[in-house]
């Protein structure tokens, strides 16, 4: 086995900074690869340079001591595939089937990132290829599933954590949106691409996206959502009362633009930017703890408008499997918040943790860079030093890389 100092080195380093003992890191490390502890010999040799092979344990090793998996995984690949998808031939388009299964994915999501986008790139290709042989009332139709299947793909791509090709998808989509005349899709589209911006912490390109959406003329239910990533966003950005108001004012605008129903025509195409009373409710509890300044955050609030979402959505749609994910996944973040402001720091692990579960289960890493960033204050509070934080690390790093650890 070759020896690698420098990498050694490092693990030493950032495992006295974790203040965890060399007994405490072969525990963490043998109870995340395999269930049990390794030997307090077995992980020091690790110190000494003489690191795994396998990327699934150097990225246990990454995700339990805080490294930058560039660091110790110089190899990851994360790719699409690039096999060719045909395109269908020799049956008739059924478009109610394409409508449909827009609404499926986006309900109940899928099992497979790949296969998802492999999936929506054939009927991409397939909507190309027919679009010309139709009649005009048709082309529409399939103008707007290509609008709706292009916003998806970048909607999937978003999800594994692909930036770069979800901003190629969704700026697809907004071009054609515009050059149909497709109002509510263009902002739509635009509004989607800000929450990309948004997931990566670019808070000013996401800010600006959500404003350029919201000064289109829309459907009250997709102004609602616009209006409310917009506050979210000025929220994360506020510094003085003045800002905090002007967030809040946003969601209070809000409020009436919540409806049960979707009856727009554009949610017969994609259902991602509807706007139902518990969203609203999910908005308004976050925007409330996302202020950079704890004396701007109303804890009490959240918590009030928390527990009575948890009284509405007492009987979840069993068939919004995904929608139940993102708001569960979403609650406990607004809880997660408020929790560590009160120093309660083993709940807000707990927290994190069962986010984390609903992530994998959805295949979305669409909320990771808010639980890496709750998890880094855990780690500088005074729990920090605590089992359980390193091991949730490592199942952040899971979340992050999963091929890694199939």
């Amino acid at each position: 086995m070759s020896r690698d100092e420098v990498s050694g080195n490092r693990l030493r380093e950032r495992r006295i900074e974790a203040g965890l003992s060399a007994d405490q890191a072969a525990s963490i490390y043998g109870q995340a690869l395999k269930g049990v502890a390794i030997t307090r010999k077995a992980y020091l040799k690790m110190e000494e340079g003489y690191l795994p092979k396998s990327l699934k344990r150097r990225a246990i090793l990454a995700g339990m001591l805080g490294i930058a998996p560039a660091l110790l995984l110089p190899e990851i690949v994360n790719e699409v595939s690039t096999q060719r998808v045909p395109t269908e031939k020799g049956k008739a388009l059924n478009i109610k089937e394409y409508r449909a299964k827009l609404l499926t994915v986006e309900k109940q999501g899928y099992r497979s990132a790949d296969e998802a986008l492999r999936e929506a790139t054939r009927r991409i290709h397939t909507l190309h290829s027919r679009i010309f042989y139709v009649s005009s009332q048709e082309q529409e139709e399939m103008k707007l599933l290509l609008c709706g299947y292009q916003t998806l793909y970048a909607d999937i791509a978003r999800e594994r954590g692909d930036y770069k090709l979800a901003l190629a998808h969704y700026n697809m989509a907004i071009t054609l949106a515009y050059q149909e005349g497709f109002t509510d899709f263009e902002a739509a589209a635009i509004c989607q691409r800000g929450n990309l911006f948004l997931d990566q912490h670019d808070l000013n390109s996401a800010l600006r996206d959500f404003q350029r959406a919201a000064s289109f003329k829309t459907p009250d239910q997709l102004r609602g959502y616009i209006l409310s990533l917009q506050a979210v966003t000025q929220m994360r950005l506020a510094h003085t009362e003045q800002e905090k108001t002007a967030a809040l004012r946003l969601i209070d605008e809000t409020e009436n633009l919540a409806s049960p129903t979707i009856d727009d025509a554009l949610y017969q195409h994609i259902d991602t930017c509807s706007f139902p009373p518990d969203r609203y409710l999910r908005f308004w509890a976050n925007t409330l703890m996302l202020a950079p300044i704890k004396k701007l955050r109303s804890p009490g609030l959240a918590t009030e408008i928390l527990n009575e979402l948890e009284i509405r959505n007492h009987g979840s749609n069993a068939e919004e499997k995904r929608h139940n994910a993102y708001h569960q996944m979403e609650c406990n973040l607004a809880y997660a918040r408020i929790y560590k402001d009160q120093e309660y720091f083993p709940v807000v692990s707990t927290l994190l943790q069962e986010a984390l579960t609903l992530a994998q289960q959805i295949n979305s890493r669409v909320h990771l860079r808010s639980i890496s960033n709750l998890h880094n204050d855990l780690k500088m509070s005074s729990y920090g030093k605590n089992e359980e934080v390193a091991m949730l690390g490592v199942e952040i790093m899971k979340v992050q890389h999963p091929h890694l650890f199939n």
